[in-house]
């Protein structure tokens, strides 16, 4: 959330793309310095339903997480390019409800047919395959690689030469991990299990999760890690904003989610 910016309480945090944009366009001068995840979230509905397309859940409902869940971005642009109200609260088209996170309780509300679809981070959905879930995504093609969430600092954070180096070795590491799980997911998968073992106290879970994120984090062809483009994605996020009412008006994304240090991120080899 921008707010452990806002108020001071950290530095450098992981954030959305579109929360970034919403404090920019209230006045609060963050900065993006590297993208770190693509398609983190997705629309999905059972396999076997006839919920085939965003357009299809025009008077019915659809899970999410919370009601400032990481998927919201998604949700308002899906439903804005489907021709459906892209608001969360008051929707007039789709009854939108908050579930939680991946787990028993989203899986039986897509089961019992209390959603017909969830929004959600891949991971959660991950989580619940255990479970028995067998799903598709309904996002078009078009929504599949926006930009999702990255190392995000205020203007002044930024300014500062130490923090600047903080910062640039943060997204340096981040990158390097993300490189590293992709070429070698499985010794990945160890690193992790051994430094957090409660997290992989179910193998298929933690198996089906890591699966999830090496989905995010894989660098799209003829893009550098972490380089935040192409700048359609962001304006497709910032089109949906405006269309939400969360933005009142366009912001400089240029500026905001800067390809400035690429370079300096990866001179650490």
């Amino acid at each position: 959330m921008p707010q452990v910016l806002l108020s001071g309480q950290e530095k450098y945090a992981l954030l959305c793309t579109d929360s970034v944009m919403v404090a920019n366009g209230q006045g609060n001068p963050m900065r993006q310095i590297a993208l770190l995840r693509r398609n983190a979230f997705t629309i999905a509905a059972p396999i076997d339903s006839d919920v085939r397309t965003v357009a299809d859940l025009k008077g019915g409902s659809l899970g999410i997480t919370e009601g400032s869940g990481g998927e919201i971005g998604l949700v308002q642009i899906a439903l804005e390019n489907a021709g459906l109200d892209p608001r969360i609260k008051g929707n007039e088209d789709v009854d939108i409800k908050v579930v939680g996170a991946g787990g028993p309780g989203a899986y039986n509300a897509l089961q019992s047919g209390d959603i017909d679809a969830y929004a959600a981070a891949l991971n959660d959905l991950a989580v619940m395959q255990p479970l028995g879930l067998e799903s598709r995504s309904i996002i078009p093609e078009e929504l599949q690689q926006l930009p999702s969430s990255g190392l995000t600092l205020m203007e002044d954070t930024l300014a500062d030469e130490r923090d600047r180096e903080v910062t640039i070795k943060l997204a340096r590491g981040w990158v390097k991990g993300n490189e590293f799980a992709v070429e070698h997911p499985q010794e990945a998968l160890a690193i992790v299990c051994e430094r957090a073992p409660e997290q992989c106290k179910d193998m298929d879970v933690a198996r089906a999760y890591m699966k999830s994120v090496l989905q995010t984090i894989a660098t799209v062809d003829g893009l550098e890690p972490g380089e935040q483009a192409p700048i359609e994605g962001y304006e497709t996020v910032e089109d949906a904003l405006l269309a939400s009412g969360d933005l009142e008006s366009e912001v400089d994304l240029e500026t905001i989610f800067t390809n400035d240090y690429l370079r300096e991120i990866d001179a650490g080899g």
